[in-house]
């Protein structure tokens, strides 16, 4: 008789920790954001960086570590979803996913809900590939290139007098030899014409810095609106953008058709959108040029490996978002390391010590590449000591 694994429990860990002092360097920065019609641009530089990491335990002593997300999920949701899953085999991913789905269905679908489904699922890949001595890539297609080329993500919007700081920015990521870059817009339809004059002023002092041999995107955030993204396109299609992320909220998808027509600028979104059937119309109807699922929210690996699969179908690349801790960066590199048409992985260039500071080899771009991780599971090992001395609390206590 076949012996099976089997998970004993599910903890939901909250690690909370100083961000880093940036200092005068960096000065203040800020993004355009979904309140930007209500409110005006504030500083984007926390004083705390929190991540929720789930780990699930096994009969056999493996552990699996998965991370869900960054929208606050409450230890609520884990605690529901815990008793439709201890006892079972972990190697039953599929059905655990779709059992976790439907158990969840009806205050779940997308958000909070959704990232705990995540969070677990990740764990359970990293629970496979530690049982079977593979990186988690091996398991799910293998490896389709041999690094993966990073894009460098931060250029956040600064004041007309600090532009400066945001042209020595790019000039620091062209040095250490990144060949992609995004930046953020800073500004919304609220700000008016003086507003637009700026989003255009941070695109240009970027361009002028980087030339156009290296590929450069913004990302709007989805503080816009259409009138306002149709105004703005005309305006920057002679920068030569590679995409412009996320102009509108994730059910507008009428509109973001309208921009897609309208523009030779790729529109992409994505990374606040859940589960395949959340990108079925942003594919099917081409609203979008790019598709940017996270693994730590869209459902997991498996469901991120869908969405990816469906958009290949349509000739659309899959570009993830990444940009919470190490758990969830090492997740989404597992899936572009195993994925056809996931040519590039976004890369945060803030100080980041939810990524460089938990584990005992941080995972580092390298002139504009990273290897994808190689050790067993999803690629990362948990500093216990650092995790103990951020841990705010185990919330299933």
């Amino acid at each position: 008789m076949v012996e099976f694994m089997r998970i004993q429990d599910v903890r939901v860990l909250t690690i909370s920790c100083p961000a880093l002092d940036l200092g005068e360097e960096w000065g203040e920065f800020w993004c355009c954001s979904p309140t930007r019609l209500y409110e005006a641009p504030h500083s984007s530089n926390p004083s705390m960086v929190t991540a929720k990491l789930i780990e699930v335990s096994t009969d056999t002593g493996i552990r699996g570590y998965g991370e869900a997300g960054d929208s606050g999920m409450g230890p609520r949701i884990v605690t529901n979803l815990k008793p439709l899953v201890i006892g079972e085999d972990p190697y039953d991913v599929e059905r655990l996913w779709d059992k976790m789905l439907r158990g969840s269905i009806r205050y779940g679908r997308k958000g909070g809900a959704i990232e705990a489904i995540s969070g677990i699922e990740i764990a359970l890949w990293d629970i496979l590939g530690k049982d079977l001595s593979k990186p988690v890539y091996q398991l799910i297609g293998g490896r389709t290139k041999e690094r993966i080329r990073v894009y460098a993500s931060a250029l956040y919007a600064r004041k007309p007098g600090e532009l400066k700081k945001l042209a020595a920015e790019a000039e620091r990521y062209l040095e250490e030899g990144f060949t992609a870059m995004k930046q953020r817009f800073g500004y919304g339809p609220g700000d008016g014409v003086k507003g637009a004059e700026r989003n255009v002023e941070l695109v240009k002092n970027v361009r002028d810095v980087v030339g156009y041999d290296v590929e450069l995107m913004a990302d709007a955030f989805m503080g816009w609106n259409l009138q306002y993204a149709l105004k703005m396109v005309g305006k920057l299609e002679r920068y030569e953008l590679n995409w412009l992320e996320e102009p509108f909220m994730p059910d507008d998808v009428e509109s973001y058709v309208r921009l897609s027509a309208s523009t030779t600028i790729p529109i992409s979104a994505g990374e606040d959108e859940y589960t395949r059937y959340g990108f079925k119309d942003l594919i099917e109807k081409r609203a979008v040029a790019i598709v940017q699922p996270d693994c730590t929210r869209v459902g997991g690996i498996s469901e991120a490996k869908k969405v990816a699969a469906i958009a290949s179908l349509y000739g659309i690349p899959c570009i993830p978002h990444i940009y919470g801790g190490v758990v969830g960066l090492a997740a989404n590199l597992s899936l572009i390391a195993s994925t056809l048409n996931c040519p590039i992985a976004e890369y945060n260039t803030l100080p980041n010590p939810l990524r460089d500071n938990l584990v005992a080899h941080p995972i580092k771009a390298v002139k504009g590449y990273i290897e994808p991780p190689s050790t067993p599971g999803i690629g990362v090992e948990l500093d216990g000591k650092m995790v103990e001395r951020y841990l705010v609390k185990d919330e299933m206590d």
